[in-house]
């Protein structure tokens, strides 16, 4: 509630930054003998179709966001929840760091495919209070889950494309 705000989607740094990577990647010379540039080749395709429908709606509601926010950056006792590693916040879209949580959860402590991961978030949203954040800030879903994807896709996909022996989560 505190930091949130309106904006047209093309004043978001984080949307930005995300339309040039992509702009990167399309440029990008593909080696088509080489797995992981034609998955990166078709992800850039989908991105490139994500912006063009998310960019439809120029409006955006943001909220400052931790933007790491995961298991391993937080310590909750029986009273409080303290929160640290805050050096990535910034405005992001609402429900970025929802999204976050999920992914980073699912895929990296728990290893866990995209399926597993739409379920624990159509799961979450059965809850009272998202209910009602839901209701209170007008939000759609699928389009704040667009946000989410097109700003981390493009991040990790121009991050990932150079390397050579990647990690098992990536």
């Amino acid at each position: 509630n505190k930091t949130f705000k309106k904006y047209k989607n093309i004043d978001i740094k984080s949307i930005n930054d995300s339309i040039l990577r992509q702009q990167s990647l399309s440029n990008f010379n593909f080696d088509r003998g080489n797995e992981l540039h034609q998955k990166i080749g078709v992800l850039t395709k989908k991105l490139l179709i994500l912006k063009k429908i998310l960019m439809m709606n120029n409006d955006i509601k943001t909220s400052f966001a931790h933007c790491d926010f995961t298991p391993w950056n937080m310590y909750i006792t029986k009273e409080r929840l303290f929160v640290y590693d805050w050096e990535m916040g910034e405005d992001m879209p609402l429900l970025f760091d929802f999204f976050h949580y999920i992914f980073q959860q699912n895929i990296l402590v728990k290893q866990n495919t995209y399926h597993d991961i739409n379920g624990d978030i159509l799961s979450l949203t059965k809850n009272n209070v998202f209910k009602k954040i839901i209701k209170n800030y007008d939000i759609d879903l699928n389009i704040y889950f667009g946000y989410y994807l097109m700003i981390n896709v493009s991040y990790y996909a121009l991050k990932y494309i150079n390397q050579e022996d990647l990690h098992t989560q990536a």
